[in-house]
């Protein structure tokens, strides 16, 4: 195989891998966000269990509450993902 050849194909493995992580992201691959969520929007319970169910929260952008959001999203909100 000469040398082009493997650097295209090289290429087209690494293009492929980066594009694989921008399309679950695309699709709505979620974690927990903590930190980010306002009072009586969140899901499900604390991390203390504080409350047993999602739209419990009694505080704005508590640490221990959190929001199912995609990694990208929660970075940009500065939350913190688990």
């Amino acid at each position: 195989m000469s040398k082009k050849r493997r650097i295209f194909i090289a290429s087209a493995l690494v293009g492929t891998l980066g594009a694989s992580l921008s399309v679950a992201d695309a699709y709505g691959v979620k974690g927990k966000c903590y930190s980010v969520v306002e009072a009586g929007q969140n899901n499900c319970s604390s991390k203390t269990r504080a409350h047993a169910c999602a739209g419990q929260s009694k505080k704005d952008y508590d640490p221990l509450d959190f929001k199912l959001l995609p990694k990208s999203t929660c970075d940009q909100l500065g939350g913190e993902q688990a």
